[in-house]
């Protein structure tokens, strides 16, 4: 399910370098699949009015109740901490 997650991710963002996929123990014997992006990935992850997260959803969700296991998806964003020594912009 991690591996789907990530694969939908990175061909939707355009940057798939900045997309991580973790999996934590859920509520209910649950496997909570965090997916987090940066934000310049987050709109098109998300799509108009959300169906591209809708849909990474409910596939993920699929795969895990085809291996008789439950899992949710959650996205969150991704804060990627940049060096300021290392800046192109030299201002």
């Amino acid at each position: 399910m991690i591996r789907l997650a990530q694969y939908l991710a990175e061909g939707m963002s355009p940057h798939p370098e900045d997309i991580l996929v973790e999996e934590r123990p859920g509520p209910d014997d649950a496997s909570e699949i965090v997916l987090s992006a940066s934000a310049a990935n987050l709109p098109f992850l998300i799509g108009r009015g959300g169906r591209n997260i809708r849909a990474i959803r409910a596939l993920v969700s699929q795969a895990a109740r085809a291996r008789g296991r439950n899992a949710v998806l959650r996205l969150e964003n991704l804060i990627i901490h940049e060096d300021p020594l290392f800046r192109d912009d030299p201002f």
